[in-house]
């Protein structure tokens, strides 16, 4: 079960940023809204932050190619992640 959910954690981030970033037209705004009312704020807050995750991170967690030591909750945990690509890889465990 925990190398399932980053795999969802990174899409779902993946997919958020797109509807959240874009000038919403009505339609879109009550999908948006009917998404978000069943997340709490802080869950979308930490899933959000999973779009900026760097490509390759994203591709090797699709591919199961994540470190060992790298679960769902310590990715969906760490608040803090550094915004460059390296930082990311270093601070997730990628060599």
């Amino acid at each position: 079960m925990g190398e399932t959910r980053p795999i969802s954690g990174a899409a779902g981030g993946a997919h958020a940023a797109p509807l959240l970033t874009r000038p919403p037209t009505q339609r879109r705004a009550r999908r948006i809204v009917d998404e978000v009312v069943r997340l709490t704020a802080s869950y979308l807050t930490r899933l959000l932050r999973l779009a900026f995750l760097a490509p390759e991170i994203i591709t090797a967690v699709l591919d199961g190619r994540q470190p060992l030591e790298l679960s769902a909750n310590k990715l969906m945990a760490d608040t803090r992640l550094p915004i460059d690509r390296a930082g990311q890889r270093q601070t997730l465990g990628f060599r």
